[in-house]
């Protein structure tokens, strides 16, 4: 009994330590996305991998409004930026989502933005929030 006892407990702590470490990475972001398509940021940072797609979940989208347009910038050595991936559309309540990159690879230590627009054209300001995962 002590055997099982001891084999259960690794089984459950295995899983709590794999699900920590998968998840561990999604960071919260709360912005506006601009009226007529604007393009804005949604969150920027550093790459942890060399996988080269992010992950988008819990989407939040205010008004009657359902979904954004999302991609990909990585920041040149210059600090400008240059766009990486197409326009991926993303559900609210949807996903999680992955954006992958078509046109580069993607380093472990390069820093990349999430932008996004919303999808639908609006003269109106349009709230935003969610968790993306920059890998």
């Amino acid at each position: 009994m002590k055997k099982f006892t001891c084999c259960f407990l690794t089984a459950i702590f295995s899983v709590a330590l794999f699900a920590n470490i998968v998840y561990a990475g999604y960071q919260y972001y709360s912005t506006n996305l601009p009226a007529w398509k604007g393009d804005t940021t949604l969150i920027s940072g550093t790459k942890t991998t060399g996988y080269d797609n992010i992950f988008h979940r819990n989407i939040s989208i205010g008004g009657n409004f359902d979904a954004v347009d999302v991609w990909l910038d990585r920041q040149n050595a210059d600090q400008s930026w240059t766009r990486v991936s197409d326009n991926v559309t993303h559900y609210e309540g949807g996903g999680p989502y992955t954006t992958p990159v078509a046109t580069v690879d993607l380093l472990s230590g390069q820093k990349i933005r999430v932008r996004g627009q919303n999808h639908d054209l609006t003269g109106v300001m349009v709230a935003i929030n969610g968790e993306i995962d920059l890998r």
